[in-house]
């Protein structure tokens, strides 16, 4: 007799079983050491934190990544990823703009993103996080119950402290920015003979820390990208007083004169470029 093709069914495989390797808790504790992470140039809108080459785990820990938004080409956005991966898991994100202050223009209101983090997910402003009001420290707030991580910026090492631990609060991180007075911000080539004091950006984290480690990261890319980024602030113009010809002043009217032309130059060039000249004129500066 003979079987059509089409009533021969196809075999059936039973997949094997995984055997799923147990985890203790000693491999998923944090390290009783600390770990300094690199801020390594992967393109030129990217980069990857990365532990020391000596460390047993050497993949890289996040990649980060920033765009313009198109609608503001003034205001970028830093995306933060868990991983090497450029689509990996997002941890959070952030969009900060450059300052316009006074000269007419709608500014874009600095948000955060902050992802995985279940009723407390969600893009927030960014000044409900971020408080940069105080002469000598940050602050930024963690999810509901765990308090704020706390910033002292008056030092090169910008530490890192949580205020819901125990007194006194142990060091969790220290942020190693580069000074924006230092050559060392100026990559070397590596016959030069700065390349032995070339210091990248770092971040040291210690056995502390590695609970707020996605907090602490984020919270020192946003005061670094305020810290390095410059804002537009006017100022008054020099206003210049007739008075009557004296022999004894006339040395100081002539200056006066002169920049007062100077003021007024000054004037016509922002006049040229379309930005408003009444009494105040347009200048730059980093926060």
């Amino acid at each position: 007799m003979s079987i059509a093709a089409e009533d021969i069914e196809p075999p059936r495989y039973t997949p094997r079983e995984q055997i799923a390797q147990p985890t203790t808790s000693a491999e998923n504790a944090p390290p009783e050491y600390s770990i300094t992470y690199t801020f390594s140039t992967l393109s030129d809108n990217s980069m990857l934190l990365l532990p020391p080459p000596a460390s047993p785990e050497t993949r890289p820990r996040y990649h980060i990544s920033i765009s313009q938004n198109c609608f503001t080409p003034m205001s970028w956005v830093t995306i933060v990823r868990r991983g090497s991966a450029a689509d990996g898991e997002v941890l959070g994100e952030f969009e900060l703009g450059i300052p316009m202050g006074g000269l007419g223009s709608i500014e874009k209101r600095p948000t955060v993103f902050m992802h995985g983090r279940g009723q407390d997910e969600g893009e927030k402003w960014l000044e409900d996080i971020y408080n940069d009001s105080y002469a000598h420290h940050v602050t930024w707030q963690l999810p509901p119950g765990r308090g704020h991580l706390y910033w002292d910026i008056l030092r090169s090492h910008k530490k890192c402290y949580c205020s819901n631990s125990p007194r006194p609060h142990p060091l969790l991180a220290e942020f190693i920015p580069q000074s924006l007075t230092s050559n060392s911000r100026l990559r070397p080539s590596p016959r030069s003979s700065l390349s032995h004091s070339y210091q990248p950006y770092q971040l040291k984290v210690y056995p502390s820390g590695f609970g707020y480690l996605d907090d602490i990261l984020l919270s020192a890319l946003v005061y670094e990208r305020k810290r390095t980024t410059p804002c537009f602030q006017t100022k008054p113009l020099v206003t210049a007083v007739k008075t009557k010809y004296d022999p004894s002043v006339a040395s100081s009217s002539v200056s006066t004169r002169s920049s007062v032309r100077t003021s007024t130059s000054s004037s016509n060039s922002v006049r040229a470029l379309g930005l408003p000249t009444s009494e105040s004129e347009a200048s730059i500066h980093y926060l």
